[in-house]
């Protein structure tokens, strides 16, 4: 049930997301419009988070893992939560901050979480740092031999917890507050050991607390993220793209989006119709050079059968699953069954642009 509730609510997002970005690329638009749009799609960005905390306790949850600088996300997820609110933020992180391997959706969350509940306990008002930095050659407790981490520490100036409740904090429904769940982080402990990491927590009463979130250093030497953030004309390849979607609002958006880049976009709602076009544009000699799926389409085969059948048809062809499902294996280990790509619904116009 959550699965389905977040594949729904992540595939109307995707439609609101991505007019959005349409509409920021128009040159017309004034400052105070541009920035209207620019929070629009930070909030769109934010509602994304919210729905994989449906899907951290259900079956799968394995996070999509990117190589990335994790510095600008965490600044950006911090300020997010503290606006409008009396609590002052500051910033720190290493100039040499190392990569690691993270679903940057979840680890915002964990973030994003432990931030409410410092804001919560300090009743809106206080300090809160947020420090990032390497932990070379580091034990945590319950592991036997040290290796490297990036920490991100967040303390604040709020009441401290006390001592007879600090085993319990990670407890699902463990709560201090009259209407708290007492999920949030029971949530962030889940995350975190997904990641192969571990949270660590100093406090006093009457001194504030101390959240320490170690994630394993990465072995990559380069991240995903960089370089993807400028959209130009002059680099973006022209392709003819196939999409597959069972929503009509995904199907107009993406298509959109896939002009503005400058590729040829056509679209289908079943499998059935995406051979049919497939084959047809092959045997004519204008060949599709990549297929966007949506991993689950109701009522119909699916992107990992769709998959299949493209690929007994063109061998070379690149195909890139699609899916609100965040938590599904196929999503976290998509080269291992076969595709070429992976994005998440919703997804923003710098994640499409697949040239």
């Amino acid at each position: 049930m959550a699965g389905g509730i977040a594949h729904d609510f992540n595939n109307i997002l995707a439609a609101i997301l991505g007019n959005i970005n349409l509409l920021t690329m128009t040159a017309q638009l004034d400052e105070r419009q541009r920035l209207l749009l620019e929070r629009a799609e930070k909030a769109c960005v934010r509602a994304k988070s919210l729905t994989q905390q449906l899907l951290t306790f259900s079956k799968g949850g394995a996070p999509l893992k990117k190589t990335v600088k994790i510095d600008e996300a965490i600044k950006e997820c911090a300020e997010f939560v503290v606006t409008g609110s009396g609590v002052n933020i500051d910033f720190f992180t290493e100039d040499d901050l190392w990569l690691i391997d993270v679903d940057l959706d979840q680890i915002s969350q964990v973030i994003q979480n432990i931030i409410i509940n410092a804001k919560e306990a300090m009743n809106n008002q206080g300090n809160i740092i947020v420090r990032l930095r390497n932990m070379p050659n580091y034990r945590p407790v319950k592991l036997k031999e040290p290796r490297d981490w990036v920490a991100i520490e967040i303390k604040d100036t709020g009441p401290g917890i006390a001592k007879d409740m600090i085993a319990s904090i990670f407890e699902p429904y463990f709560t201090t507050k009259e209407t708290g769940s007492g999920l949030g982080l029971a949530i962030c402990h889940s995350i975190i050991m997904k990641h192969n990491g571990f949270i660590e927590v100093e406090t006093e009463e009457g001194r504030g607390s101390l959240f320490r979130v170690l994630l394993p250093r990465s072995d990559e030497l380069y991240s995903e993220d960089a370089d993807k953030t400028i959209l130009k004309e002059d680099r973006v390849k022209k392709g003819r793209i196939l999409i597959v979607d069972d929503e009509l609002m995904i199907r107009t958006v993406a298509k959109e989006m896939l002009a503005y880049l400058g590729h040829e976009a056509h679209v289908a709602s079943t499998t059935q119709d995406a051979i049919s076009i497939f084959e047809r544009h092959l045997k004519t000699g204008s060949p599709f050079d990549c297929v966007i799926t949506d991993l689950t389409m109701p009522g119909d085969a699916g992107g990992l059968q769709l998959k299949d059948m493209l690929l007994q048809i063109d061998p070379d062809i690149k195909i890139i699953v699609a899916s609100g499902y965040s938590n599904d294996p196929i999503m976290a280990n998509y080269k291992e069954h076969g595709f070429f790509f992976v994005l998440t619904k919703p997804f923003k116009m710098q994640e499409l642009d697949i040239a």
